[in-house]
């Protein structure tokens, strides 16, 4: 992830694995049926042995806002989870004075670009099968 209008420096994997290798601290997370944990985007996360062979699922759902961030607000309670999780991590209560400074903009992931291909020439292929007569 790089700021609008850079080249990314990295490619692949390596530069996350070569940050990884530098972590000191792990922590186990586990939860009960119908749980729902937030997480940073950019959490590393890793495969754990699932001794029980009970089915597991993770998902990752695109997730979009109703309304932009604001971190400015006059009231504690006006702020969503996210905006309050953001402000205890900075060690503020508030932004002051803090402002939207460009429109917001939709962002697709490659990944999502690549299965969005991926669906298209699969469709389309199906469609030329149907055309194809079988004796």
């Amino acid at each position: 992830m790089v700021p609008r209008g850079q080249q990314a420096k990295h490619e692949g994997l390596g530069f996350y694995s070569s940050i990884i290798k530098q972590c000191k601290e792990f922590h186990e997370m586990t939860g009960n049926i119908g749980d729902v944990i937030l997480m940073h985007p950019l959490m590393v996360l890793s495969a754990s042995r699932n001794s029980l062979r009970i089915p597991r699922i993770i998902t990752n759902p695109p997730v979009a806002l109703k309304q932009p961030f604001n971190f400015d607000r006059e009231r504690q309670e006006d702020y969503s989870l996210v905006e309050l999780k953001t402000l205890q991590a900075l060690g503020k209560e508030r932004l002051e004075g803090w402002k939207i400074t460009a429109p917001r903009e939709r962002i697709v992931p490659d990944a999502w670009k690549m299965k969005d291909e991926m669906k298209r020439l699969e469709l389309e292929r199906l469609a030329k099968a149907k055309e194809v007569k079988v004796y």
